[in-house]
């Protein structure tokens, strides 16, 4: 999972944080070195890509115009990423599958 706390589509920066999901809350104790955030239920215009990570920048352009087309707008939440296939898993880009999330303000 990666979570984009902020893109620049100009100079292609970009800071991000990955995370494995888990659907409890889990207390780590400060010494280990270990971050945990939460994540509240909202809702999410969901993208899905079938295909190579260097497809990405057009699913997230696309999906992003789709937003304007349906007058949604994002909230505060960060946009984020599900990869559901693995590159060491299954070598051919075709079946990569990767999940666009990103939170819509109520």
């Amino acid at each position: 999972m990666s979570i984009y706390q902020y893109r620049n589509p100009e100079d292609g920066s970009m800071i991000l944080s990955c995370g494995i999901p888990v659907n409890q809350y889990y207390r780590i104790k400060d010494a280990s070195g270990v971050l945990c955030g939460y994540m509240p239920r909202t809702k999410v215009l969901k993208t899905t890509l079938k295909g190579d990570y260097k497809n990405l920048e057009e699913a997230w352009t696309k999906s992003y115009q789709n937003m304007n087309k349906m007058n949604l707008n994002p909230s505060k939440l960060k946009p984020f990423e599900l990869y559901l296939t693995y590159p060491q898993e299954n070598t051919n880009p075709a079946d990569w599958i990767t999940e666009l999330f990103i939170p819509i303000a109520n």
